[in-house]
């Protein structure tokens, strides 16, 4: 598979911070099904602190 590409191309707009704010409660939401998960707890938690610094972030 070939891509057509230069290194003039314009890269992918990433989400505004604004869109970003609005979906950290939908990714929260996802991890609490997991909370019951043996040895999950570790990533649960660095998920959960990772969102939190781009709510910080998103401010």
């Amino acid at each position: 598979m070939q891509f057509a590409t230069t290194l003039s191309s314009v890269p992918a707009a990433s989400p505004d911070r604004a869109v970003l704010a609005q979906r950290i409660p939908d990714w929260l939401a996802a991890l609490e099904p997991l909370r019951g998960e043996s040895g999950m707890v570790d990533e649960i938690a660095d998920a959960e602190n990772a969102l939190d610094a781009l709510r910080r972030r998103c401010l």
